[in-house]
């Protein structure tokens, strides 16, 4: 009767470990993407800007803007002194009024990129001129941090693999030594538990035969109690600092394999004359 009050005891524990590991491992998963500026450049032999120029209200040309979108951009929003906006189906054609100093991106599911063109070598945007813009997806390193101790708290259900996947090689063989040590020395103070019960339940056994076994028994069960809680304490502990812990150098999982993509200042919108919006949906 005691053995099965422990084991109903100990349940509630292995499900809020089990809460801890599915709780762990969405908060590592739901993250959203950013988008980012991999190129923007003027590109003085494209004759579009001058060949389909647009004009502002003032009567002024514009500068147009091919920008190329990732796939999963949608319903896309520019935000800045926009003319026109068109689309050829690989490219979106963006008219600027002249002087322009910024555009606005916003697209559902991302945040809104500001793209300062004086960060990339343009003082201003120039009327009949064309620059090439390339967006890309790609994610902060705060997500890639989550995304890669999400995949080691993963690794650790085998304890210590997690740590040994960020190059904690002696942490990590230390948590595993330790869970298989616990839980096989509580496996065998188990048997030897049931093995006292033997003798308890021999009926040839002395009055004297039957405490020591039972004190045997006792203690057999007792201390498999201790290995299986400290197992348990072991493991818990193992899944927490294989979300938390560092990767060393060289590691196969590592935090460094994307930038920190960060919106860039849009500069003082005071200088500009006017500030329009247009949306297109793809």
């Amino acid at each position: 009767m005691k053995a099965i009050h422990h084991l109903k005891s100990v349940q509630p524990l292995f499900r809020s470990v089990l809460f801890l590991l599915a709780f762990l491992l969405c908060s590592s998963i739901a993250s959203a993407d950013v988008l980012n500026v991999k190129s923007l450049t003027h590109d003085p032999l494209d004759l579009t800007g001058a060949v389909n120029s647009k004009a502002d209200f003032s009567g002024n040309a514009c500068a147009l803007l091919k920008i190329v979108l990732p796939k999963e951009a949608a319903n896309v929003i520019f935000e800045g002194n926009t003319i026109d906006i068109q689309n050829d189906g690989v490219e979106v054609y963006v008219y600027l009024t002249q002087g322009s100093k910024y555009l606005t991106i916003k697209s559902a599911g991302f945040e809104p990129l500001q793209i300062y063109f004086p960060d990339y070598g343009i003082s201003a945007l120039e009327g009949k001129q064309t620059y090439k813009v390339e967006i890309a997806k790609m994610k902060t390193l705060s997500q890639v941090k989550r995304s890669a101790n999400g995949t080691a708290l993963a690794y650790s259900i085998i304890p210590g693999l997690g740590l040994i996947q960020k190059g904690r090689t002696g942490e990590g063989v230390g948590y595993l030594i330790s869970d298989v040590a616990l839980i096989g020395g509580g496996i065998g103070l188990n048997v030897y538990g049931n093995q006292q019960k033997k003798k308890m339940n021999d009926i040839n056994s002395t009055i004297d035969q039957y405490r020591k076994a039972k004190n045997n028994y006792d203690s057999a069960k007792t201390g498999s109690y201790i290995c299986y809680g400290a197992a348990i304490g072991v493991y818990v502990l193992n899944l927490v600092r294989s979300y938390v812990a560092s990767p060393k150098p060289n590691a196969p999982l590592k935090w460094s394999i994307a930038a920190e993509s960060l919106p860039s200042s849009i500069g003082s919108r005071n200088n500009l004359a006017f500030n329009v919006s247009l949306c297109y949906t793809f």
